[in-house]
């Protein structure tokens, strides 16, 4: 009897490590291996620490196929459960880059903590693509400089934008409770962006007020982006979005929605 328990121990044991350890981890770089070669038009995330998470969360909420690059292994669980794949490594390394795929990429966010490593991911990032849309996170103004001649788009400062709310709670108390509704989770306002291309035909060449959108939706057109990149609050009645253009809509939840089986293409 104690033979028999001794082994039916160790066969359970064997079986239980095959299956949750060995057996699942590798069946986990099977499957992150095949996402990545089908990756294309993706957004690359470097790191996944503060920062990172929160544009991991963001992007997935989204719906953007994403893959995360990350030097932490002991974080793998939550990056599973949020990314369509991931890449260990630092991404200073140019192989590193390339296994994300940034050759096809659209875009990358560089969140490191290290100014002097996001300079360096981005110059790497604009030699491999060209086109990639590049937006860095810095810790210091003479960052921001470099980053730019780096070749990064935009560069986002979270210390000096987490100072200036802080001090706009004094001086502007009602435009961050605002803006805070617009950020929560379960906020009660949302604000969209829409391509001319996301339109229905029958509206590609109707105006704010042919459309009809506050009455048919109860949605609000905020701004209007010409297809050049100039934006202008409250754009008139008048207004067509063109080619190349966006719109800006402000709404709760269930106005977004109304607005998106109106006016948009099915997806």
């Amino acid at each position: 009897m104690f033979n028999l328990g001794l082994v039916a121990y160790i066969v359970s044991f064997v079986i239980r490590f095959i299956f949750d350890g060995e057996l699942k981890s590798q069946y986990q770089k099977y499957t992150n291996k095949k996402h990545l070669e089908k990756m294309k038009d993706h957004v690359i995330v470097c790191g996944y620490g503060r920062n990172g998470s929160k544009a991991v969360r963001e992007l997935k909420k989204s719906g953007q196929k994403m893959v995360v690059i990350e030097n932490n292994t002991e974080i793998t669980q939550p990056l599973i459960d949020l990314a369509d794949a991931i890449v260990y490594g630092n991404a200073i390394d140019e192989q590193i880059l390339c296994d994300a795929g940034i050759e096809k990429a659209k875009a990358i966010i560089i969140t490191l903590p290290n100014d002097a490593e996001n300079v360096y991911i981005a110059l790497s990032a604009r030699e491999l693509n060209p086109k990639l849309q590049i937006i860095s996170r810095a810790s210091q103004e003479i960052t921001q400089k470099k980053l730019i001649k780096a070749g990064a788009d935009t560069v986002i400062m979270p210390d000096s934008l987490g100072g200036k709310h802080m001090a706009q709670l004094i001086t502007k108390p009602s435009v961050i409770q605002f803006l805070n509704m617009l950020e929560g989770v379960d906020g009660v306002f949302n604000i969209e962006q829409v391509r001319h291309e996301e339109l229905k035909s029958e509206f590609h060449d109707a105006s704010i007020l042919e459309m009809n959108i506050r009455n048919e939706t109860g949605a609000s057109v905020m701004a209007h982006q010409s297809p050049k990149g100039s934006f202008q609050i409250n754009p008139p009645a008048s207004t067509v979005l063109e080619p190349g253009g966006n719109f800006i809509i402000l709404g709760s939840r269930q106005e977004i929605v109304d607005f998106e089986n109106k006016f948009l293409k099915r997806k």
